[in-house]
């Protein structure tokens, strides 16, 4: 990386990075679930290898013409090449009979090219102390090419599936947005109103071919069920309000966001079905913080934010896909979106004297109409998947306390991290159901699933600091225990 300033007004950097890595994965697995009447065991053991390599490349340019005005200029390139193999052989028991087994294998190789460039401008007024305007324009290129080879055979005790197919999909992706706000100082410097407008459209488009064996062996036969091609277009229009007031001792901000958005994908199988998926929603996100400062480093804060997350395109209508048979995916076109809300609370200080400093924060989350997995399982150990809004409200709570103090200054250093937490989560699960009586088309709903984690840990560590080396000791203890019910 690098960073010069070529005259006062203008600073040229930038930075390049050079990767690689490789992974090797080893995974055995056990697991048992116990119903009332049925106890279930899924056995697997899994092999797999990943290698990347990449390489990215990004500038930064500067420029201020005059005391009121700022423009930055930020374009970047990148590039990635991905190779992975992976086996896994498995068994499925009900009560200690073998109800499906067997085997897969994947290889997959794809490179990944993208680009893009940024451009943010900010001036500030003559006419009047404290206001300013700013635009932020982004914009970003990608293509992806990538191949893979899917085997996999599935048995159980009525039948059998084979999968041997190779896959070539080739992606390209567009995204242009705008940003503009504008800060306004009111009837004086402590009081201001920031708007904004955020303007975003992107484009993805997507060709995937899918083909089988021949009589000769060679994957040449099209497969017309699940190759397709897929388009989305997306549009959002972001009006954003803030008031904010700043003192030296207080600071106020509370602001609302409205996110209109709007989606259109498109896809087209070779076997002449298609769909076509409309999405037109508005979102409200209230945000809201309270900031009281007693020192220049002494402050306690309040946050405040509420956001409504929309349920994705593949929740929505899944792409069809056959390369795990015991695992099929379902889509919920009557997903509703979720609203979460956040709280959390922080308090930090530190001593110049004794260069001692504290902190803690407490963070609260709850969401409404939470989009959980609806899992359904056939005799065979077939699992079908939904999406689902939930009827109970998932919960999170979790908090951390920090305190670290020289014992001997600049020399000897003791440190204390505690931290707690419990997350509430819900689901939907059945199983052991008659594979004849399910409908892909209208998944029925499982039995409520409700699990909850407590989790608390302690790290102490005792750092001794000389001229010429450095020496730690650290321990840590952490509980957790978890509790599932069906």
């Amino acid at each position: 990386n690098n960073n010069s300033a070529i005259n006062p007004n203008l600073k040229v950097g930038g930075d390049a990075a050079l990767n690689h890595t490789f992974n090797e994965t080893i995974n055995q697995s056990n697991r048992e679930s116990y119903l009332i009447d049925s106890t279930y065991i899924n056995k697997s053991a899994t092999t797999g290898h990943n290698e990347n390599y990449s390489a990215n490349l990004r500038a930064e340019l500067e420029w201020k013409p005059d005391t009121l005005n700022t423009i930055v200029f930020q374009p970047s390139i990148n590039y990635n090449r991905s190779l992975s193999d992976s086996q896994k052989d498995y068994t499925n028991l009900t009560d200690s009979t073998r109800t499906s087994w067997g085997n897969t294998s994947n290889i997959g190789n794809g490179t990944s090219l993208s680009g893009g460039l940024g451009i943010i401008y900010s001036h500030k007024f003559t006419s009047k102390k404290g206001r300013t305007f700013t635009a932020n324009f982004q914009s970003s290129l990608t293509q992806n090419d990538n191949e893979s080879w899917n085997y996999s055979k599935n048995r159980t005790r009525f039948d059998s599936t084979i999968v041997d197919q190779y896959t070539k999909n080739h992606s390209d992706a567009y995204s242009v947005s705008l940003r503009m706000s504008f800060v306004e100082p009111l009837w004086n410097l402590h009081h201001f109103l920031e708007t904004s407008l955020s303007l975003k459209n992107s484009d993805n488009i997507s060709d995937k071919n899918q083909y089988n064996k021949d009589n000769f062996g060679n994957y040449s036969n099209l497969d017309s069920v699940y190759s397709n091609n897929f388009e989305n277009k997306f549009f959002s229009e972001t009006l954003e309000l803030n008031y904010r007031y700043v003192d030296k001792k207080f600071n106020l901000m509370v602001g609302m966001k409205g996110e209109p958005s709007q989606s259109y994908s498109y896809r087209l199988y070779e076997n002449g079905s298609g769909s076509y998926l409309p999405n037109e929603v508005l979102n409200f996100s209230p945000t809201a913080r309270l900031q009281f400062n007693f020192g220049r480093k002494k402050f306690a804060r309040v946050d405040y934010r509420g956001q409504t997350d929309q349920p994705s395109i593949s929740q929505l209508q899944p792409v069809k896909n056959n390369s795990n048979p015991m695992n099929v995916t379902i889509g919920n076109p009557a997903l509703k979106p979720d609203f979460n809300q956040n709280i959390r609370l922080m308090y930090t200080t530190f001593n110049d004297s004794t260069f001692s400093s504290f902190s803690a924060f407490f963070n609260a989350q709850t969401t409404r109409d939470a989009m959980v997995t609806n899992s359904i399982y056939d005799a065979t150990g077939k699992q079908y998947s939904q999406t689902v809004n939930s009827s109970e409200n998932p919960y999170n709570i979790n908090g951390n306390v920090m305190f670290n103090i020289p014992l001997i200054q600049k020399r000897l250093h003791f440190n204390t991290n505690t931290s707690f937490g419990l997350d509430q989560r819900y689901g939907y699960s059945s199983r052991g159901l008659n594979a004849q009586t399910l409908n892909s088309d209208s998944l029925l709903l499982g039995n409520l699933s409700n699990t909850r984690r407590y989790n608390a840990g302690e790290m102490l560590s005792l750092t001794f600091t000389a001229d010429l080396i450095e020496i730690g000791l650290r321990g840590s203890f952490r509980y957790s225990d978890r509790k599932s019910v069906v």
